[in-house]
């Protein structure tokens, strides 16, 4: 484990609560007209959602792997990527709100006597107790709409995209390619990720798809794990059936490394 650990993950708790405490501030007015016991249940929704992704943040990153599980690690690393991916993507509408709110206060505060914006003030009362909704409730609630967008799109992506293999024909034009390698065909698989997968069927029915090419070169070209070779202990006896006449080659990627294994 390395010691920079113990000086990252405190800071990035400190800015992922951050974060949390900025989304809360639109999410918290968005409630601000529904009952106290519906605002209750959104407090604690928000913050035990909160809390227990950067507990596993800090789960993920100093409990031993073999104990927690590749399950578990997979799952974390998912929550954590697709609820602050999705935070993130809402915040650039509540920078806006903000920035409009700043804008309309130093205008108030530099053009406007006290009389004036106290009528200022009143004004905007009316309006919005006239039924229409002002430009702040919109942005807001539009900040709280696209936090879904990303968190759908991305959970589906996990979950789909593990085991969505296809193929792709590419037929390749080289200058003064040697006779000898006209109409070979090579395979490219890349960024694997065993550490994903959880349907070993499905796996099997990928790599059968490769083999009914009958091409006559294979290259992997990196990250066949997502940070520990074990991951992909359970899936070597699929894997090793891909065969080519020339070869199969595989080179390293940053994951294969172990970069992200402390």
């Amino acid at each position: 484990m390395t010691a920079s650990k113990f000086i990252v993950i405190p800071i990035l708790t400190c800015m992922l609560l951050l974060l949390d405490w900025y989304i809360w501030q639109a999410a918290k007015s968005a409630f601000f007209t529904n009952s106290k016991p519906t605002r209750a249940i959104v407090f604690y929704i928000y913050w035990v959602i909160s809390a227990m992704l950067l507990i596993g943040l800090w789960v993920y990153n100093f409990v031993d792997p073999e104990v927690l599980g590749r399950g578990v690690r997979t799952m974390i690393l998912s929550g954590l990527f697709i609820i602050y991916c999705s935070k993130l993507f809402s915040m650039v509408f509540i920078l806006i709100d903000d920035m409009f709110r700043f804008l309309k206060w130093a205008k108030e505060k530099v053009f406007l006597g006290k009389k004036l914006r106290k009528q200022a003030f009143c004004g905007t009362e009316a309006a919005m107790n006239d039924g229409n909704i002002t430009r702040s409730e919109f942005l807001i609630k539009t900040a709280l709409l696209a936090t879904s967008i990303p968190a759908v799109t991305l959970t589906w992506g996990i979950i789909s995209g593990a085991h969505d293999y296809r193929k792709q024909h590419v037929r390749l034009v080289i200058k003064n390619l040697p006779k000898a390698f006209e109409g070979m065909t090579i395979a490219q698989i890349s960024d694997i990720h065993a550490g994903s997968f959880f349907n070993k069927v499905a796996v099997k029915g990928g790599v059968e798809m490769l083999i009914r090419e009958k091409v006559d070169m294979v290259f992997f070209t990196g990250d066949l794990v997502n940070d520990r070779a074990q991951e992909v202990n359970d899936y070597i006896h699929i894997f090793n059936k891909i065969k080519a006449p020339l070869g199969v080659f595989s080179t390293l990627g940053n994951h294969d490394y172990g970069a992200y294994k402390g």
